[in-house]
């Protein structure tokens, strides 16, 4: 259901052009995803989220969902850093984004901090090894740091 939302979030906000929101569509999603794939392996992707067009959608393999959710999250990031150097988000947004209070640091951080998770999921596979330090040194490069928590 999550995932019906943030899809209809993303068209939504990609037909009015409203960058901030289809960031965060983008990286939801992405999110809900790969947490599908972390409990269930393979799950429908390529075919998810159609309605009544795929009744019953193939499923993908978990690592190629992987792969994708990584291409969203750079997308989300890229559209990120774009409204954080033009200083675009609306103040109403402050009170509308109930996770980060319309802040685009820590969405940013909150990206990097899911990406950083993706690939700690796959680094005990050593054909993902090369895959995984060529994203560590994208996430170093793009320079917004992750979300850490303290107790």
């Amino acid at each position: 259901d999550n995932l019906n939302d943030y899809n209809f979030a993303e068209g939504k906000a990609a037909e009015t052009g409203t960058d901030f929101y289809l960031a965060i569509a983008k990286t939801m999603k992405a999110h809900g995803f790969t947490a599908l794939v972390d409990i269930y392996n393979n799950v429908p992707y390529t075919e998810a989220l159609k309605g009544l067009e795929f009744v019953r959608p193939k499923y993908d393999d978990g690592k190629f969902v992987y792969e994708e959710s990584m291409k969203e999250l750079d997308n989300a990031m890229a559209l990120f850093q774009k409204l954080k150097a033009a200083g675009t988000i609306a103040p109403a947004t402050n009170s509308v984004d109930v996770m980060f209070g319309g802040n685009v640091d820590l969405w940013m951080k909150f990206v990097n901090t899911l990406k950083l998770r993706l690939l700690m999921h796959q680094s005990a596979r050593a054909d993902r090894q090369s895959y995984i330090t060529a994203e560590i040194a994208k996430i170093v490069s793009q320079g917004s740091g992750c979300l850490l928590y303290t107790s």
